[in-house]
């Protein structure tokens, strides 16, 4: 059974995604379609896109195809792509949102903006869609006669590392308000090195001395760090929403200081 999953800035308040959808199921019969997140507000934005794929990626089994329609209007300077990388397929506009996603480029990737033959207005039911039923269908890339060029780099915030300090940033903001940050369990005990520590965000006023198991550890209304599923620091607060209590978003700062 083919697979795909579907990030995109459709929404679900107009008939679009529908639209692709019932393309896609009638050109793969028995394909199941597996939505990431359709929420203009939030995929517009590179960095959060390719931290969504970076975590669905290796939940799915290899030969699962990833469409992304995000920012895909065709004009000057558009660009869609095709390629397999390490077992998957990725079909989607070259924004930088795949190599901020792999931090490497593919073995090969092509271009897909001219695979229509007409203008298009919606590049996910005439490009994306159908590059997608022939890949389902047996067809490789290569045999489609597309041009191999490379991808648009676009590079993720990292952490600076210092001998007492790290300033991270915050990769992505969930429904709940919760933190999630870029700086991985690794580093944290890397630079830790059994030092003891504060976490905060914008003010020391509401920090953290400890990483707690669950969010529970904490009275309600307390922040709370814990290590979450993808090995990150994230930051929350106990049956509040974070994000909102302490005015931060997408790209703010966040530190750990540690003392001797």
């Amino acid at each position: 059974m083919a697979i795909a999953t579907l990030l995109t800035d459709l929404g679900v308040r107009d008939p679009y995604l529908a639209m692709a959808k019932g393309k896609l199921m009638s050109g793969v019969p028995n394909i199941q379609v597996v939505d990431v997140s359709h929420d203009p507000a939030v995929t517009g934005d590179e960095m959060i896109g390719s931290f969504m794929l970076r975590n669905v990626i290796p939940q799915f089994p290899r030969g699962t195809m990833h469409i992304i329609s995000v920012n895909t209007t065709l004009d000057f300077g558009s660009r869609f792509v095709a390629f397999e990388h390490k077992g998957h397929f990725f079909i989607g506009a070259d924004s930088g949102i795949f190599y901020m996603c792999f931090g490497e480029h593919p073995s090969k990737v092509y271009d897909i903006t001219s695979y229509s033959k007409s203008f298009s207005t919606f590049p996910m039911m005439d490009i994306f869609v159908p590059v997608a039923v022939e890949l389902a269908g047996g067809k490789k890339l290569e045999e489609m006669g597309l041009m191999e060029i490379k991808l648009v780099e676009k590079t993720m915030f990292y952490p600076t590392v210092e001998p007492n300090r790290i300033v991270g940033s915050i990769l992505y903001v969930d429904v709940y308000g919760n933190l999630i940050t870029n700086v991985t369990r690794n580093l944290f005990e890397k630079v830790r090195n059994g030092r003891r520590f504060r976490i905060y965000v914008r003010s020391v006023t509401y920090s953290v001395t400890k990483i707690s198991n669950n969010y529970n550890e904490v009275i309600e209304g307390e922040m709370v760090c814990v290590i979450n599923y993808s090995g990150l620091i994230e930051i929350a607060m106990h049956n509040a929403n974070c994000a909102k209590m302490l005015g931060v978003e997408v790209r703010s700062s966040m530190v750990i200081e540690f003392v001797d």
